[in-house]
């Protein structure tokens, strides 16, 4: 072999070097992105926050979530937003029992008290009124409360870049810490959802992304978060807002969320509250059994031939 030889062999492999070089480590960055997603997917899960703050032994988690939306020809410093502000406080305690204040900037909120096998709820301006817990209510409604998070970040995760590192908290808590940008394009496959009201989430795009999120290492509880997602949407089977003919504009929606955890394991015992029992119309059974009494007989009733 030509002296030379080996020269021209080793600046023919530098660019092919480099190119695979740049294609494994591509393939480990979107590796590392999908895990990151998927961790925030389960943290910001209302299901699974749940289970984590059990796990820490009950916390207060204080949030506040706004959501806007309007055609997307309208100017966001123009009059014709819908926009809601909902500030939610929830406090868990070791035993089970919760307390949920919830209050929005249209004049509505509520307060639900789930004492042993006791619910109570208000709504706002309302009267405690108590009634027996009926599963999977207690559970449906502690979600709820805590859904502020997953509304954003279920539009936003399939357009998430995400960087994230460990962080010490205060009292010596290890967490990691996630701050989240936009990808210029979507980087998973859009869901499927069955027509009703969450039907226009299958065809979102985000226009813009950015926030961070901490979470517990040992509990995968949401600790905090802090993030906006600027998305848009295309509605399907509405009248167009301005009257004229054809199909609807799209509309352009903003969900900005804030939320923390604090008094993790150390909550006051959540105490019964003062309220009114629920109790039944003196003539609610007889009235039943007059509007269904007949059904059995009707069923049972042989069939002309």
């Amino acid at each position: 072999m030509r002296p030379e030889a080996p020269s021209r062999l080793l600046s023919a492999a530098v660019p092919l070097a480099l190119v695979l070089c740049a294609a494994g480590c591509h393939g480990r960055d979107d590796a590392a992105n999908r895990a990151a997603v998927a961790n925030l997917d389960q943290a910001l899960n209302p299901t699974f926050l749940v289970a984590a703050l059990r796990k820490l032994g009950g916390a207060h988690f204080h949030g506040a979530t706004r959501m806007s939306v309007t055609a997307a020809a309208t100017p966001t410093n123009e009059a014709g937003w819908d926009t809601v502000t909902t500030t939610t406080d929830v406090w868990l305690d070791r035993g089970g029992n919760y307390r949920i204040v919830e209050a929005n900037d249209q004049d509505g909120g509520r307060e639900v008290v789930l004492f042993g096998h006791e619910l109570s709820v208000a709504l706002r301006y309302g009267k405690m009124v108590r009634r027996r817990a009926q599963d999977p209510e207690p559970e449906r409604l502690l979600e709820e409360a805590l859904g502020g998070p997953w509304s954003g970040w279920e539009v936003a995760s399939p357009f998430a870049i995400i960087k994230h590192n460990p962080v010490t908290l205060a009292g010596g808590r290890k967490g990691e810490e996630y701050r989240v940008t936009k990808s210029e394009k979507r980087h998973s496959k859009r869901v499927k959802y069955s027509p009703g009201i969450r039907y226009w989430r299958g065809n979102t795009s985000v226009l813009e992304l950015n926030g961070h999120m901490t979470v517990d290492a040992a509990s995968s509880a949401l600790l905090k978060s802090d993030f906006l997602v600027v998305f848009t949407a295309q509605r399907t089977g509405e009248p167009r807002s301005d009257g004229r003919d054809g199909p609807p504009e799209p509309v352009v929606g903003t969900v900005d969320v804030q939320t923390s955890i604090d008094q993790i394991g150390a909550v006051a015992a959540i105490q019964r509250p003062p309220a009114e029992e629920l109790s039944l119309r003196q003539r609610i059974v007889p009235e039943q059994r007059e509007l269904l009494g007949g059904l059995t007989a009707a069923g049972n009733a042989p069939k002309e031939k």
